[in-house]
């Protein structure tokens, strides 16, 4: 009897990041490949001819290791257009789907949930839009008789449900109840703790001495790096005798205690759950509008789940509107400075009220903004970039030039200064320093290229690698993974200041955060991993080498130590980048950013 052809998918890890959920989420995977999945591969495998697709290195062990040849799937299967249909859906999904009825249902003291939460809906819609595009594009391919996949209740699952019904596939999945149990304990995982861990925890401050005669700012900023940005232009204007109030979290407070007097000012708990079952019946509603649908398949069902427990879990951000409005009457500032007026949704939420009251806004640029990604309309009066190369992102993103003015970046004023002052160890001439810095991104790419740098540091004597976690990232997590090597492997801690460590630095590896401009501003020669086909600024502006697989990446960190050609070219594109993405480097961002803010007040 001749075989038939099938394809099975199988889930991804869920980026544990702690040292205890790490063990715990190897031991359930072990226990689901060993109990469900090759049971269930070795049963079907007498009757079909079978294609695995995976996306976690870790499972992929554990089948080779029984025998089983497998596919490693990520987003680098989709072609350019794909992404920019991704994009421009995810928008207008996001921009659409809380306007389909006119009676602002959604809506508290006048911002809807929908508006407030854009940015986190566009990136929900994108990531599960992107996987019906790669698994679409996989299953196209070839013909096959029938699809299997891990978890009929997962977004993967109904993803390749969606795709099979349409294209009139049969299908047929590995779990029934386990995996309805499991997608339940991971959606509370994923969406618990909103409240807790972005409203509650946000206090409000006054700053120093007060002068009721004195013009007042309120700086809205509850993420450290956000907080980290505004900082140097808050403390020029506190000394030109403004009056400043905050809106952060005491951990970040904290830092900065030591420069100035902060009086925390309690604000009331408030919650906003009768909101709730408004939502849910909105949600039921809204399955039948046409803008869920592409190339005739309903999208609907994948998203609603998503859609429904991202907004429910942020509607006390509706409430925290309550606090806010009673500060904007007490202090009426003259204007509100954030960090970013896109995201957190209680950011968004606060501008999106300030805008009703007529009162102005400014944004200080936080980070790179990369015109592929996805972001809300900026609603903010006034934008401060820190190079002409970021504003295509925010005109892509429905900014008008007028919102924006190039100063550079008030974090690197400092910058200036410590590379002229800092002499490197002599003791260190003869080690050459890798710095790492993580991403906090799903699956297990920071333990791979961990990994595949250690393999090298064992055939060498004078190469030492610097683990250093992303903020949001536990040190735990990675010091659990490098203690099988050896002592040229070390880990800081996530909360380290990034710009000493790259000041002792010989090359930098990256991914695609902010941490490769400011390895620019260092003169820190770059090698970026690229294995999803990315566009990263870095690397098309020719201040970083490219690795597209793991194993070149030996081959580009020596080439970026020792070879001469490739440092000189490196270091002469540098200069054009750093003007292009961060103005000049004269130390006097802050001070071009306050005059503005001041002059702003003035008129």
């Amino acid at each position: 009897m001749k075989k038939g052809k099938a394809m099975v998918f199988l889930e991804p890890g869920q980026a544990a990041r702690t040292k205890l959920t790490v063990s715990v989420e190897k031991n359930i995977r072990s226990f689901e490949v060993k109990l469900f999945i090759l049971p269930f591969l070795n049963k079907i495998k007498k009757n079909y001819d079978i294609d695995i697709f995976l996306q976690d290195s870790g499972t992929l062990r554990i089948l080779s290791d029984n025998g089983f040849s497998c596919n490693l799937i990520g987003k680098d299967l989709l072609n350019p257009d794909q992404k920019e249909l991704s994009k421009k859906k995810s928008i207008y999904i996001a921009q659409n789907w809380y306007k389909l009825d006119k009676n602002e249902e959604l809506s508290f003291n006048g911002v809807n949930i929908g508006e407030a939460t854009e940015t986190e809906t566009i990136d929900i819609v994108r990531t599960l839009f992107e996987k019906v595009q790669v698994f679409e594009s996989i299953i196209s391919k070839e013909e096959v008789d029938k699809i299997f996949f891990e978890n009929p209740y997962s977004p993967d699952g109904k993803a390749l449900g969606i795709i099979c019904e349409g294209l009139g596939l049969e299908s047929d999945s590995i779990y029934s109840f386990y995996g309805k149990t499991k997608r339940k304990v991971i959606d509370r995982v994923k969406y618990g703790g909103y409240y807790r861990n972005n409203i509650e925890t946000i206090n409000f401050y006054s700053v120093d001495n007060l002068n009721e005669n004195s013009p007042n700012i309120l700086f809205d900023t509850p993420y450290a790096n956000h907080l980290d940005i505004v900082f140097p232009v808050m403390e020029l204007l506190l000394r030109k005798g403004y009056n400043v109030y905050l809106l952060a979290k005491d951990e970040d407070i904290n830092r900065y205690k030591s420069k100035h007097s902060f009086s925390k000012i309690k604000l009331p708990k408030i919650k906003c759950n009768k909101l709730n079952e408004t939502l849910k019946q909105y949600i039921s509603r809204a399955e039948s509008s046409k803008i869920f649908d592409y190339n005739g398949i309903d999208l609907w069902p994948l998203l609603r789940d998503d859609l429904y427990l991202s907004n429910k879990n942020k509607l006390n951000v509706l409430g925290h509107l309550k606090n806010f409005k009673d500060i904007l009457n007490d202090i009426k500032p003259d204007l509100i400075v954030v960090g970013d007026d896109r995201g957190p949704s209680a950011v968004r939420a606060d501008l999106l009220y300030a805008k009703h009251e007529c009162v102005p806004i400014v944004e200080i640029q936080h980070g790179v903004y990369r015109i592929d990604k996805a972001m809300a309309t900026p609603i903010s009066n006034k934008i401060f970039v820190w190079g002409e190369s970021t504003k295509p992102a925010l005109l892509e993103a429905g900014a008008s030039g007028d919102q924006m003015e190039v100063t550079g970046s008030p974090k690197y004023d400092s910058l200036v200064y410590k590379l002229k002052n800092h002499f490197k160890p002599a003791d260190d001439d003869n080690i050459k320093t890798l710095l790492f810095a993580t991403q906090p991104l799903p699956g297990n790419l920071n333990s791979r290229i961990i990994n595949e740098i250690s393999l090298m540091l064992e055939k060498t004597d004078n190469i030492r690698l610097i683990v250093k976690p992303h903020p949001s990232e536990n040190t735990d997590y990675y010091k659990s993974i490098t203690k099988q090597f050896s002592q040229k492997v070390s880990v800081k801690d996530s909360g380290d200041n990034i710009i000493d460590l790259l000041l002792d630095a010989d090359v930098l590896i990256n991914l695609f955060s902010t941490v490769g401009l400011e390895a620019a501003i260092l003169e820190k020669p770059m090698v970026c991993v690229n294995l999803y086909n990315q566009k990263i600024v870095y690397i098309e502006s020719g201040v970083a080498l490219e690795v597209k697989n793991l194993k070149n990446l030996k081959s580009k960190i020596n080439d970026s130590l020792y070879n001469d050609k490739i440092r000189d070219e490196l270091a002469e594109n540098r200069k054009r980048f750093v003007y292009n993405y961060a103005y000049l480097q004269d130390g006097k961002a802050s001070e071009r950013i306050c005059n503005a803010i001041i002059k702003m007040i003035e008129d």
